[in-house]
């Protein structure tokens, strides 16, 4: 039997598929053993003894994982009260800067005793803000606060904790690494420049609010990619370096470490991200290849680098950073040097099913908006990175108006019909299966073609409506508010859409409209507000996006309410 061209591309997918499947139930990735051996023995393309080798690896993995999270847990749960709330003195080493969720609340993330918190912090005076502001990544902290440890609480979900005074929180240590200093100063240098916070994601991988008018715009659009410091990014800078450190060295093994400590800098000075952490692992694997001059695949390298950050992590298939990246990467590499427009369109369609998975949306025109945008990404970076470096204002200036066009199309496609599409979000085992066929169907084969594009078609026609017997009525747990569902002979109807979501979410996007998608319901007969308050209201935004609304209600005076008068007006 000929050796495969790739020949850690199945088993590193089969393992990671295993991974993935036995965090759900361990039964599934066992179901797979033996239709992988007959599927090897009978096509004799893959060695059945390595993917049994492959999937119980996986598994052992995971369960390694799993018990290793259960004594996280066990230990942190040590003389605290189970389902209670406690409160005690936290040491925390923060892992992103600070940042407003609202009126008189910041929060922060971190780790604590190796596991994952969200700090939710009040603060009322201005010098509190400003000393949360100034917080950092790296920095070391200590507080009294408050949190509840549930029953079914597993790491590498996060512990949610919360202070109710920025006095109790006490600096221990702040980073003192040369690198996370100059990333401090290129954000406080980038702040000067621009008054526009995009431009601290796009140059040093600053994390924005979720309800950033911009983000939700690109998010809609497909383009929510571009503010985050990606392989996209780190490959566009390191291309540059590489072509001018290997011009100064004249080729060679200097020029070859140069480039990996100019990459070694690089990444922690963009934020070392996910996406930053893969491409630099797969950049550095085949500078190492090419050092020893050993010219290897592309797409073998990348999964290798991909099964290796999983097995060290396997939460990271759970980050929709980390799948998209890869899922992408992979694409490309798939599709080869045949053009940027088939490059997006490859990339556009192998990440739709996670898309529908991880935000329960699908932007059919992405390939297109991403074929105009991406060409903006590249004089945009170099001309803000310069900026930064040599505080030029005429620098700064080109790259406000680059970015503006950038805005401008992403606005411009927003009005477009079909951006997005929202769809119940599918399974986790239906979500593989069908990166699965997208995948066999780019190596050649024409059946798995059209059985993924089935698959995409009917992730795109959601679950068919669910058939209800009338009357019946559904009380949604939106926090404070209220979301009734009312169905009848007449229809379907809802009264309110909640809105405050605890103050930290919107019920109308993450509770009402994905009920109703769940059940193949996209249009309402009537949506009854009964004011305009926002904890009945708010979420009505949300939902109007996303679900057809046949006859709006609204309460008398609305014409002198802001929020009904908006809501009427849309």
């Amino acid at each position: 039997m000929r050796a495969p061209a790739r020949p850690a591309l199945l088993p590193a997918l089969l393992a990671m598929g295993a991974i993935a499947l036995a965090a759900v139930d361990l039964r599934l990735p066992l179901c797979a053993l033996p239709l992988c051996v007959v599927y090897g023995r009978y096509y004799r393309r893959i060695d059945g003894l390595l993917t049994i080798v492959a999937i119980v690896g996986g598994i052992t993995v995971a369960e390694f994982h799993a018990r290793h999270d259960d004594r996280v847990a066990m230990r942190l749960s040590f003389d605290t009260p189970i389902g209670q709330p406690f409160e005690r003195d936290w040491t925390i080493r923060l892992t992103h800067n600070c940042r407003t969720l609202g009126d008189e609340l910041w929060g922060c993330r971190g780790r604590s005793r190796g596991v994952a918190v969200h700090l939710e912090i009040v603060t009322r005076s201005a010098t509190e803000i400003a000393r949360l502001a100034s917080l950092t990544r790296g920095s070391r902290v200590r507080l009294w606060a408050r949190a509840t440890i549930s029953p079914d609480w597993r790491p590498p979900q996060p512990l949610k904790l919360r202070s109710k005074s920025s006095r109790l929180l006490v600096l221990l240590q702040q980073p003192q690494r040369p690198i996370s200093r100059w990333r401090q100063q290129g954000l406080s240098r980038a702040a000067q420049l621009w008054r526009s916070p995009l431009f601290g994601a796009l140059l040093f991988g600053e994390r924005l609010p979720a309800d950033e008018p911009a983000v939700q715009q690109l998010r809609r659009v497909g383009l929510s990619h571009l503010l985050a410091i990606s392989g996209l990014h780190l490959s566009l800078i390191y291309g540059l370096l590489a072509i001018l450190l290997w011009r100064a060295v004249a080729g060679g093994g200097g020029a070859r470490l140069l480039q990996a400590i100019s990459l070694a800098l690089l990444v922690p000075l963009v934020g070392a991200g996910l996406p930053v952490q893969r491409a630099a692992a797969l950049a550095g694997w085949m500078l190492i290849g090419s050092q020893l001059y050993r010219r290897g695949d592309a797409l073998n390298s990348l999964a290798l680098v991909a099964l290796a950050m999983v097995t060290l992590d396997p939460s990271r298939l759970q980050q929709p950073g980390f799948c998209f990246s890869v899922t992408a990467t992979a694409a490309i590499l798939l599709v080869g040097r045949r053009g940027i427009g088939r490059a997006s369109v490859a990339a556009t369609i192998a990440t739709m099913p996670l898309s529908a998975y991880f935000f329960g949306q699908l932007v059919p025109l992405a390939a297109l908006v991403n074929l105009v945008a991406l060409p903006l990404l590249a004089p945009l970076l170099a001309c803000g990175y310069l900026a930064v470096m040599t505080n030029s204002d005429a620098l700064a200036s080109i790259a406000a108006q680059l970015l503006e066009l950038l805005l401008q199309i992403a606005a411009a496609a927003d009005h477009l019909p079909g951006t997005p599409w929202f769809v119940s979000p599918p399974t986790l085992l239906v979500t593989l299966s069908t990166l699965a066929l997208c995948g066999l169907g780019a190596l050649g084969s024409r059946l798995c073609r059209w059985l993924a594009a089935g698959a995409l078609f009917a992730l795109f026609l959601g679950v068919p409506p669910k058939a209800v017997d009338p009357p019946q009525a559904t009380i949604l747990d939106v926090g404070q508010g209220q979301a009734v569902l009312w169905h009848d002979a007449d229809g379907r109807t809802l009264i309110d859409s909640g809105g405050q979501g605890w103050g930290r979410w919107d019920p109308g996007e993450r509770v009402v409209a994905p009920w109703l998608l769940q059940r193949g319901w996209r249009r309402l007969d009537r949506l009854i507000l009964s004011h305009g308050d926002a904890d009945h209201a708010q979420g009505a935004f949300a939902l109007l996006d996303r679900i057809a609304v046949e006859t709006l209600w609204l309460p008398a005076g609305w014409q002198h309410h802001p929020r009904l008068y908006r809501l009427a007006s849309e």
